[in-house]
């Protein structure tokens, strides 16, 4: 990796927020008018792609 990609201080989960509580979206339009939505992650089905995670101790996935 390049050296201006230094990530030794990064930190994880820095941007993390719970997907349950949603997020809301504020669109301003041409005409100055600003549309408020609000989106929820709804899961239908399970992915036969997906791969079930749990937490270690040190905050690691694992599988499952």
């Amino acid at each position: 990796m390049r050296a201006e990609y230094d990530l030794s201080k990064a930190e994880r989960g820095k941007f993390y927020r719970p997907l349950d509580k949603g997020y809301t979206v504020h669109v301003t339009k041409k005409d100055g008018t600003v549309e408020v939505n609000h989106y929820i992650l709804v899961i239908t089905h399970k992915s036969p792609f997906a791969r079930s995670c749990t937490a270690d101790a040190g905050g690691s996935p694992t599988a499952a």
